[in-house]
């Protein structure tokens, strides 16, 4: 073989790798993008943030029900409801929803503006 052959199928074989690593690359970093969607209800502010495919958001007479990816979180002027878990709120005060890359929920309360 000659020198230029062996050149170029060093270069083809670099570039080969290349076009591996940039197609694996796009693969893992194809997650879903992160979003942000902020809704009120009396004088909360509610923000869900994060990693999501699918929100709904249900206005009902007692508060909100938001569904994230499946997973329900309801709001009412006095507490905010969760994974069977409830948490009372204060005037005032806001709940933040995150959600991460791998579709876990977490629910925040915190004080507005901070």
């Amino acid at each position: 073989m000659s020198r230029l052959t062996q050149i170029l199928i060093a270069f083809g074989a670099v570039l080969a790798l290349v076009l591996v690593i940039l197609m694996m690359a796009g693969i893992w970093g194809s997650s879903v993008p992160s979003r942000t969607v902020e809704a009120s209800f009396g004088d909360h502010l509610v923000t869900v943030k994060g990693h999501y495919q699918d929100l709904k958001q249900e206005t009902l007479a007692e508060g909100l029900l938001i569904t994230v990816d499946g997973q329900k979180i309801a709001v009412t002027n006095d507490q905010v409801t969760a994974a069977g878990l409830t948490h009372a709120l204060q005037p005032g005060q806001d709940v933040e929803i995150l959600v991460n890359d791998k579709g876990d929920v977490e629910v925040k309360v915190a004080e507005p503006g901070g």
